[in-house]
Order: C-alpha cells, then structure tokens, then sequence
C-alpha cells in the first residue's frame, strides 16, 4: 500500500514536470547516455515536425543524423560530456536558425532551442541598412570636402556645425 501511494506521488510529480516542459516557450528534447530520446516537449515537437510518440526511444543519430552537420555533433558530444558550449545559434536547415541551449544531465543530455530565423532575418537586414547608411554618409563627407563651392551643414534648431568644407572655413 505504501509502495503504490509513492508511486502515484511519483507518477503525479512526473506529470506536473511534463506539464511544465509543455507549457514553456523554448523546444525541450532530452537524450540518454545512448542518444535515445527520452523525452520532447510540445514545442520540441512542433520545430522538430514530429509528435513525441515518433521520436522517444529512436536514437539521434538515427532520426536526425544524417542533417547533422560535424560542427553541430561535435558541440552536442562535448554537450553530454558535460562541456556544453555557451549558448549558440546554429543553422540546423537551410535559412532556418536555432538558438541552442545544453546542459549534460545525469541521465544524457538535456537541449533547449528556439526558432531565432527570423530575429536572424531582421538582424541582418538592420546590418545591411547600417552599411548602407554609413556608404551613403561617406559619400556625403567626400562630395562636400571636394567641392569648389563653400558648404556648412548645421544642426536645427541650435546650429552646432556639424561638417564644413576647405572652401567654408
């Protein structure tokens, strides 16, 4: 009697934790010492395309091994090492980026990602505008320093001179 009211306390305790897993923001998917995944949670399943039923039990390598890049195994063997890298963005697909999260557990190996595709997308974007905007500003200095005519250009309303040419000074 006493064993099978643990047991449920056990039982009720692992599903709060499944819960939690499922109700988090970030994909969770963890791994045995064998590489067999032991458990993922909705949003795993949702990045990853596949229900938990498909996946728990079936080894990494085998699921997914073949898309696995060297440089993203050889961070997740360091990761169940216990070396795990600081956090990192990966492309794990084609235009389709992670940020990825590991922490070697005692039972394997535990993973959090998100999809940063498109935090990505606007990053560079911005990038590109700021280079683009300073090729532009740069042009702007060389017009007006090279020009025979005198120019000033002044800040509105408090006229602080911001750039003026050989000719204007």
């Amino acid at each position: 009697e006493d064993l099978a009211s643990q047991t449920a306390a056990a039982e009720r305790a692992s599903a709060r934790v499944l819960n939690v897993l499922d109700s988090m923001s970030d994909a969770f998917i963890a791994f045995d010492h064998d590489w067999k995944i032991t458990q993922l949670n909705r949003e795993g399943a949702r990045l990853t395309g596949s229900p938990p039923s498909a996946l728990e039990g079936r080894s990494l390598w085998v699921v997914w091994g073949r898309r696995i890049v060297p440089e993203l195994a050889a961070r997740l063997r360091e990761g169940m090492l216990g070396n795990a890298p600081e956090v990192f963005e990966f492309e794990v697909a084609p235009n389709c980026w992670f940020d990825i999260r590991m922490n070697s557990t005692p039972d394997g190996l535990a993973i959090f990602f998100r999809d940063v595709t498109a935090l990505r997308r606007e990053r560079v974007e911005r990038e590109q505008l700021i280079e683009q905007a300073e090729a532009e500003h740069g042009r702007l200095i060389t017009v007006v320093e090279q020009s025979p005519l005198a120019i000033t250009i002044a800040e509105a309303p408090g006229g602080r001179l911001i750039i003026a040419n050989r000719e204007a000074e």
